[in-house]
């Protein structure tokens, strides 16, 4: 779950990738290039969409607005006990890179 909140600008995401040891990717849609939140899944508090002029690379980010609350996406896939995975992303505010 990738679990955002931000006061009082908005955060973007970009770039998402859950890779395992084979080096095989876990997610789908992780640059959000669908234009839209094919694959993932919202949380309770729906203040984000995906956005076109955001993105470290492609056209799409995931732009979420939310004040004062966190904000949540999510994707479920598989893995092996006692293995590792990769988690790395692409994330800014409205100031710039964090």
């Amino acid at each position: 779950m990738i679990e955002l909140r931000q006061d009082p600008s908005a955060l973007y995401i970009d770039d998402i990738s859950v890779i395992d040891s084979s080096n095989q990717q876990l997610i789908s849609n992780g640059g959000f290039e669908t234009g839209s939140l094919t694959s993932w899944q919202r949380g309770t508090v729906t203040g984000g969409s995906v956005s076109s002029g955001c993105a470290n690379t492609g056209t799409y980010c995931y732009a979420d607005g939310i004040v004062g609350q966190t904000d949540n996406i999510h994707q479920s896939f598989p893995t092996v006990v006692g293995s590792a995975v990769t988690v790395s992303f692409y994330l800014r505010n409205g100031s710039g890179d964090l």
